[in-house]
């Protein structure tokens, strides 16, 4: 029981001396992935193919070089440019959805494992 005790009270001294950090860091980490999965979910939606995977690669590989960011400001900018980019990638897919063609050769081809 007194075990317990102390694992509580040593729980809660943690919570208390990393709440004003954690507090600032929660919101900015919710709305990087947030934008991380709008902006997947939006190059989802181009009927080119190319340009489909030139989106999702591009996302993919700028949020994995940025996840480590520690710093607040920093974070609060790249998410605010991130934003910017991702109206002009729902931008860029209204013109493709109005201009675009038939299906890809990469698309038509179907690859079968052996």
């Amino acid at each position: 029981m007194l075990f317990q005790k102390k694992k509580i009270r040593r729980c809660w001294q943690l919570a208390a001396s990393t709440t004003p950090r954690l507090g600032f860091r929660r919101p900015m980490r919710s709305a990087a992935l947030s934008l991380y999965r709008q902006m997947l979910r939006e190059g989802r939606h181009f009927k080119d193919y190319n340009f489909r995977e030139y989106i999702l690669r591009r996302v993919r590989t700028q949020f994995h070089k940025k996840q480590n960011m520690q710093d607040p400001d920093k974070i609060a900018e790249l998410v605010k440019k991130g934003q910017e980019s991702l109206e002009v990638i729902r931008r860029q897919r209204m013109i493709d959805n109005m201009y675009s063609k038939g299906a890809n050769i990469m698309e038509k081809i179907q690859f079968h494992p052996r």
